[in-house]
């Protein structure tokens, strides 16, 4: 068995990894460089025999139509993931349209991803015709989000590579951490996001943040709080269900709204499906430009898209409430170099459909990552103990590689574009 790595090695975005056997090549994501011309990965006219996709968002699935170019195959993944896919495809769409930024396949590339999309629940294993087979294991970082085992007897001896995708290795409000094999690996594909990184205690910072925003909309101000659409928004709205107390009306807006509605189709992907159900039937469904002029005129929470202050109803929120000076801007997520969202946060201009827009608004950044931290990613190492680890989809791999190799003792590398391992 062998691993080709065709994107997210020694980066983040455009995740894609082939698994070959003697007779088949397996695609693991393939995903898009959203906010770097929408690059994808190095798929070139490779035949494969299938995709298996981790999850939904763009940076791991966001190219899945340039594979349908040259091949006619199944993409397997969990039942949440192909509405959710298909839902930000067809985002990328009109965004591409806007921008004049093109997308890396056709329109019907995709249309055929869409028919060819093979739902499977966690722990079922799924055999293909060379006897190799593989199962999901719940990654605990979106509703629907999965790790990958794979497996293939050679020569009498069974070989098994497990690839994280993006997980979490903590329980959240919307979510049960992520769960591994418990009798180890040869190989280990790991995400190394946050390899010298941790994240603050989750309770306390859900506090933290209630409190700012409560202060807020004592101010009499509005509290914009930019969100992801998968996952992190209906996250936010479980956190101000629970501990606002209803002190205040909570709206939501944007893309976020139809991926409750997906999520709300999937109750056993989410940890407490009827607290979410209650946080949902008690918040506000913006709908239209009339409703968002009327609820921004009152002390309010507006949760709404997009995360990174790129796109979306965030935008029309932060500058009618630039104009007026009563609002504070909430940021609940990592923010991607070139976004708004970093110019925020480093004191810079926006720019906002080609024009530039000084932000006289406070702002506060609450980190609510749906990645493992440091600690947890050397927690999940260690309790898999593979024979390999291959760390991808971060800007330290290379480091986050030397330094399991010094003082974990595994034998840990990583990969390049284009880089092909035996297992």
């Amino acid at each position: 068995m062998e691993l080709r790595f065709l994107g997210g090695a020694q980066e983040v975005g455009k995740s894609c990894i082939a698994v070959e056997t003697d007779e088949l090549r397996v695609a693991m994501d393939c995903g898009m460089k959203v906010f770097d011309h929408n690059e994808g990965p190095a798929v070139g006219k490779l035949d494969f025999d299938a995709c298996i996709l981790s999850h939904a968002h763009l940076d791991h699935s966001g190219c899945l139509p340039m594979l349908y170019a040259h091949n006619n195959i199944p993409t397997f993944c969990t039942f949440p993931t192909a509405p959710i896919v298909t839902l930000l495809l067809d985002d990328s769409e009109k965004i591409a349209l806007q921008t004049g930024k093109p997308l890396p396949y056709t329109k019907s590339d995709a249309a055929r991803l869409y028919r060819k999309f093979t739902p499977l629940p966690y722990n079922l294993e799924y055999e293909f015709f060379d006897k190799s087979k593989f199962e999901f294991y719940d990654a605990g970082h979106i509703p629907g989000s999965a790790g990958v085992l794979f497996e293939k007897k050679e020569g009498g001896k069974r070989k098994r590579v497990f690839y994280t995708g993006d997980f979490n290795y903590s329980d959240t409000r919307l979510l049960d951490k992520a769960v591994f094999p418990d009798d180890g690996v040869d190989a280990l594909v790991i995400e190394s996001t946050y390899a010298f990184r941790e994240h603050p205690d989750r309770k306390e910072m859900e506090r933290s943040f209630v409190e700012s925003v409560t202060d807020c909309i004592d101010g009499g101000n509005v509290a914009l709080v930019s969100s992801f659409a998968v996952g992190r928004s209906q996250e936010i709205l479980l956190v101000l269900n629970s501990l606002l107390r209803g002190k205040t009306k909570v709206y939501y807006d944007g893309m976020g709204q139809k991926v409750a509605n997906i999520i709300s189709d999937f109750p056993a992907y989410v940890r407490n499906y009827r607290a979410l159900s209650s946080a949902f039937s008690k918040t506000g469904f913006v709908e239209g430009t009339d409703m968002r002029r009327r609820i921004m005129d009152r002390p309010s929470v507006i949760v709404t898209t997009s995360g990174m202050l790129e796109g979306g109803p965030v935008l029309s929120y932060l500058q009618g409430l630039n104009r007026k000076g009563k609002g504070k801007v909430f940021l609940t997520g990592y923010q991607v170099e070139g976004t708004n969202g970093r110019a925020l946060l480093e004191g810079g201009p926006l720019f906002i459909n080609g024009k530039k827009m000084k932000v006289n608004l406070p702002f506060e950044h609450f980190d609510f990552s749906a990645h493992a931290g440091a600690k947890e990613l050397r927690e999940a190492i260690r309790f898999m103990n593979p024979k390999k680890v291959y760390c991808v989809h971060g800007d330290s791999c290379a480091e986050f590689a030397q330094d399991l190799r010094d003082k974990d003792g595994f034998d840990a590398v990583a990969p390049e574009i284009g880089g092909k391992y035996s297992v």
